[in-house]
């Protein structure tokens, strides 16, 4: 009688580590490779390999169990010390691991978007059982807990569109040629070849100061090519440095470094127009 049974828990426990493995794989290669080659979106693609895994994550353990004649009923029993224990700390992992699920489903935030919280901007890369993994503009790696992502204020800059803003400020004295400076501006933004053509870049007069004049060059990224912001935006300040140079315009200060001062400060613009 226990050699059957040792035999049966044996086979129940490769059942499960072999059901494990093969559901990783079964997932990745047929869900998200296969729907990545049929042209199915990274993020959605990525979003239904989970699901799918574990789906079939569940189907191995009931098979495992039913292997060793393990009832589903006897699972009732543990229901009290599931309660008790939910009371003392799992409770915050089921939290996110239901959170994660929401995530994944209704899609609020996807893979790939490009989201602020608590005024740290980074792309999503990825959406675990846990928490979610940011990486900052700088570089960063940043795990954020799924229910944060919901109970919280989020920004999501690329949820309707690709579009993603960047502004440059640049103050000049009021004694300098406005149009020849707005016009300088936008030739310094529009050589770069990682700007959007639609929306179109644009330089605003922004406002006026004390004794100076503040101009604004507003353009646009693809969120997928948004990352080298910073690199773009020095690039952008250097040309405008010569180009204003060269026209003996000279800044009145340099602007502060601050959302829409030419850091990565992402606004979400439809590639119909602008917002502005």
């Amino acid at each position: 009688m226990i050699e059957p049974t040792v035999k049966t828990a044996f086979v129940a426990l490769a059942v499960l580590i072999i059901g494990l493995f093969l559901s990783r794989r079964v997932a990745r290669w047929v869900i998200r490779d296969g729907l990545g080659r049929a042209g199915v979106e990274k993020g959605l693609a990525a979003t239904i390999e989970k699901v799918v895994y574990y789906i079939l994550l569940t189907l191995v353990a009931f098979t495992a169990l039913h292997i060793v004649n393990v009832p589903l009923t006897a699972f009732a029993m543990f229901g009290g010390v599931f309660a008790v224990a939910l009371g003392f700390g799992a409770r915050s992992i089921v939290n996110n691991f239901i959170s994660g699920l929401i995530l994944m489903i209704e899609r609020p935030i996807r893979i790939g978007d490009i989201i602020e919280v608590d005024g740290q901007q980074g792309r999503v890369v990825n959406i675990g059982p846990r928490c979610s993994h940011v990486r900052l503009l700088d570089g960063v790696d940043l795990l954020i807990p799924n229910s944060t992502l919901l109970e919280n204020k989020v920004i999501n800059h690329t949820l309707s569109n690709t579009g993603f803003r960047f502004a440059i400020k640049v103050i000049v004295s009021n004694g300098a040629d406005v149009r020849e400076a707005a016009r300088l501006l936008l030739m310094a933004v529009e050589e770069q070849s990682a700007i959007l053509t639609s929306p179109k870049a644009q330089v605003v007069f922004s406002e006026f100061g004390e004794k100076t004049i503040v101009l604004e060059a507003l353009f646009w990224m693809d969120a997928d090519t948004s990352d080298n912001g910073r690199v773009v935006c020095s690039d952008i300040r250097f040309r405008i440095e010569e180009l204003f140079r060269a026209a003996s315009i000279w800044p009145a200060s340099s602007s502060p470094d601050k959302p829409g001062s030419g850091n990565p400060s992402p606004d979400p613009a439809p590639h119909s127009g602008g917002d502005m």
